[in-house]
């Protein structure tokens, strides 16, 4: 059942059954997705029904953004939250995809309360990663202990309300389109459901009416992220790689992670410096997403480098589309980090199941010639600096370029993913 699949994987989708409902259905499709929270739609037409030649008026196209009501006591719940946020003495902020267009106010916002700024995969980059008030997620395991009101932006903090803990010393403040996710892992003390872009503004009007003279948290903060350095040492040649990718990306540049130890790495290391420039999957495992996703990003933001960081295994998954960036000239610059494996999956094959290892060696193909008898440039780097050229080089091209970095097995984030209950 199609159609059945299809509406698991959506949040809408619908089968046109006649030449006569596929205007009503695809302007549905549309009205559905520009309501409440950004999520995928489907339409299925069925070929006989494509194939259907009759007159027809055209309907005039969705244009309208349609999102749930807001809270009805709205401005009752702002000035709550901006009563907590205002008398804490040790305020968080947790920011996700739903924060994308609310940089500038949380930043504001976060400065004046000096409060820590939280970003992990979808929300990084909403504070931009050079400043001492933004922080990875496990740095803020141990700020969380203190905590005594935490605001959440567009985001479930799944790790952080499943995993640290919540007391009756912490007031929760989330702020969330979709009425179905305040309930999700913990429910908040103050729920508003609102669009961040419009509750934002708001907030921080009130809060500053609340809010008393803070000292700056820079020294302590600064402190924090130079701890988070040395205990993320270990992770190499992760690191190398990431700060060269980070060099030669540059201010706007966009990286595009995947389910692979690097791309794990960046999540916990990497610096992103605005908001939208770091591509994740978020939550979900989507082994292969990453180089397929990286092509949409280059057509969308042409003028901009586009690194896209991938395995071996991973890129398998979708290496075919090579013959469409370079038929379409799509620039990417692609990082494919060798280990012939399955890595990570191997790794728990043998840390989790006894070192009983099946199915996760992989006979790969040169990636470099594979890459050139695509008619794309094909290049291989062994170290950091070679990676530097290489990435120099691919960005002199419109065609796309892919980059073999022979790996061995590489150090896990594992440590880092199931951090205790603290409160």
């Amino acid at each position: 059942d199609q159609l059945a699949i299809l509406r698991s994987l959506t949040k809408w989708a619908a089968r046109a059954n006649s030449h006569a409902e596929v205007q009503n259905v695809l302007n549905e499709a549309f009205a559905q997705l520009r309501t409440g929270r950004p999520r995928p739609v489907a339409v299925e037409i069925p070929m006989d029904v494509l194939a259907q030649r009759e007159a027809v008026t055209l309907l005039e196209p969705v244009t309208a953004v349609s999102h749930p009501q807001p809270n009805p006591d709205l401005p009752d719940l702002i000035e709550q939250a901006a009563k907590a946020l205002g008398k804490a003495k040790r305020p968080l902020i947790f920011v996700g995809g739903g924060a994308q267009g609310v940089s500038g106010e949380v930043r504001e916002l976060a400065t004046m309360l000096q409060a820590p700024v939280v970003g992990y995969r979808t929300g990084m980059g909403i504070m931009d990663g050079r400043h001492y008030l933004s922080l990875h997620l496990p740095p803020a395991h141990e700020l969380w202990k203190t905590a005594d009101a935490v605001l959440l932006v567009g985001t479930h903090a799944r790790d952080p309300l499943k995993k640290w803990g919540v007391d009756t010393q912490m007031t929760l403040i989330k702020i969330d389109i979709d009425p179905a996710s305040h309930d999700l892992f913990h429910k908040p003390n103050i729920p508003i459901i609102a669009r961040a872009e419009e509750t934002l503004p708001l907030l921080l009007e009130r809060t500053a009416a609340h809010n008393g003279r803070r000292p700056s948290r820079k020294e302590e903060l600064l402190a924090i992220k130079a701890e988070w350095e040395q205990r993320t040492a270990y992770l190499e040649p992760h690191k190398s790689f990431l700060k060269v990718i980070r060099e030669e990306l540059g201010e706007d540049g966009i990286f595009v992670d995947e389910l692979t130890q690097v791309g794990f790495a960046s999540r916990l290391v990497y610096p992103v410096y605005h908001p939208r420039t770091y591509i994740s999957t978020g939550y979900m495992g989507t082994l292969g997403y990453g180089f397929p996703t990286a092509l949409g990003v280059k057509v969308a933001k042409p003028d901009v480098p586009v690194i896209s960081v991938t395995g071996d295994g991973g890129f398998l998954f979708g290496v075919q589309e090579l013959a469409t960036a370079v038929q379409q000239r799509i620039g990417l610059i692609t990082l494919v980090f060798n280990n012939n494996q399955y890595g990570n999956v191997q790794q728990m094959q043998k840390n989790l199941y006894d070192n009983r290892v099946i199915a996760t060696d992989l006979h790969n193909p040169n990636f470099v010639k594979l890459a050139e008898s695509f008619g794309a440039q094909g290049l291989q780097a062994t170290t950091p600096q070679q990676l530097r050229q290489a990435i120099q080089q691919g960005l002199k091209t419109d065609l796309p370029t892919l980059i073999e970095i022979p790996v061995g097995d590489m150090p896990s984030v594992d440590r880092f993913r199931n951090l205790p209950k603290v409160r």
